[in-house]
């Protein structure tokens, strides 16, 4: 039986997967070089696993309306979106005004790098694009 790697999207045996006793197939979702490869690579380099999204723009989806619930911007997308949905920070705004997490998606709108840039992205979806995406989503 074969399957294919996550990361290098390459068809191989189940024997080139580690054992993972959650998954359906009893393998991890990426074969054991890319593994190998992503660890070494975070020795080198740990700062890279703990900001492994890069820095951007977000939103916080309504997955049954599509409307746009939140826009904000970090130097950690892959932090902040664990911060959202696990209610481990008291400025998440899903918990903060007591809504499921389970009915929201975490959209990365834009990656930038430059904190000014963001801001000023940021400003522009809040200000200019959330209104009219949302009052398009409401006419349809």
């Amino acid at each position: 039986m074969k399957k294919i790697c996550n990361t290098c999207k390459v068809e191989k045996s189940l024997d080139d997967f580690n054992n993972n006793k959650r998954t359906k197939d009893g393998k991890t979702y990426n074969c054991k070089t890319c593994v190998k490869e992503y660890n070494a690579e975070t020795r080198v380099n740990p700062s890279s696993r703990r900001n492994r999204w890069g820095s951007g723009i977000y939103a916080l989806v309504h997955k049954a309306t599509c409307s746009i619930h939140y826009v904000g911007q970090t130097d950690k997308l892959y932090n902040r979106k664990t911060d959202h949905f696990t209610g481990t920070k008291d400025n998440s705004v899903l918990f903060r005004n007591n809504l499921n997490p389970n009915d929201y998606e975490f959209a990365i709108l834009n990656i930038i790098k430059n904190k000014e840039q963001r801001i000023k992205h940021e400003k522009l979806y809040i200000d200019i694009l959330q209104p009219i995406l949302n009052k398009n989503l409401t006419k349809s």
